[in-house]
């Protein structure tokens, strides 16, 4: 008896923490775009172009392929090395701004900045298409 009442504790319990597993709070979007734009931005210093490319717009996906797409990026003459993603703002349940601290240097760029390291503060607009976050380059 007191075994099968010891078992049925054990029984009750992992229920339990099985439902606290599956009960998790939904990120507000804010979060999810703050995860999203710092893993875009990731790949693109690590020069993870097709990774980046996921989290372009679907509209600009359907028109420029990702060949083409990792074609232009892997030609530029800007060199990142760090991005941090500073803040987001959300103007909209559809719009938000992220403000991103990009690190980089210019490695075949004029004399006196050629090789010099730089930082710059940028904006990007994040919008909310079939339920998820992309960037938008327009």
């Amino acid at each position: 008896m007191i075994l099968a009442f010891r078992f049925m504790v054990a029984g009750v319990v992992l229920c339990l923490l099985a439902a606290c597993a599956t009960t998790s709070t939904p990120l507000a979007p804010e979060e999810v775009i703050q995860q999203r734009a710092q893993a875009r931005w990731d790949a693109l210093v690590a020069r993870d172009f097709q990774s980046a490319y996921q989290y372009l717009t679907p509209g600009f996906r359907d028109q420029t392929e990702s060949g083409e797409y990792i074609g232009m990026m892997a030609g530029r003459s800007v060199l990142w090395t760090g991005a941090e993603v500073l803040a987001v703002t959300c103007e909209g349940p559809r719009r938000c701004t992220v403000r991103v601290n990009v690190a980089y240097t210019v490695p075949a760029g004029p004399t006196g900045i050629r090789g010099m390291k730089m930082n710059r503060t940028i904006s990007e607009a994040w919008l909310n298409l079939a339920e998820d976050w992309w960037v938008s380059l327009d």
